[in-house]
């Protein structure tokens, strides 16, 4: 059985936050879904998605600052990286802070 790289990264992504102070009360991973172009929110106590966020064209990695405030996810298809803002936790995350454009630039 072969998993796909988002699902191999959303797991990295959560392990890496286990123990970083969080927003949210529940433990969640960020998981890509390349075909619709969003991220969906699971909370990994229930195992249930809290969000769906529309973020950009084929979006792959995702990272999460240190505090757990904020989810970056490459879009390597439109070159850029949406900002979410998880402070809040789900209720935030519907919209995109913010577009980055990413990749190389003349």
């Amino acid at each position: 059985m072969r998993l796909s790289p988002a699902l191999l990264l959303a797991a990295a992504t959560l392990a890496g936050t286990a123990a970083a102070p969080r927003a949210c009360a529940a433990p969640v991973a960020y998981v890509t879904n390349s075909a619709d172009g969003t991220v969906s929110v699971l909370d990994t106590v229930t195992n249930t998605i809290t969000a769906t966020v529309p973020v950009g064209s084929d979006p792959f990695g995702v990272a999460v600052d240190p505090r757990g405030m904020r989810v970056y996810v490459t879009n390597p298809d439109d070159g850029t990286v949406s900002v979410l803002d998880a402070a809040s936790c789900a209720a935030a995350l519907e919209d995109v802070a913010d577009r980055v454009a990413a990749g190389l630039h003349t």
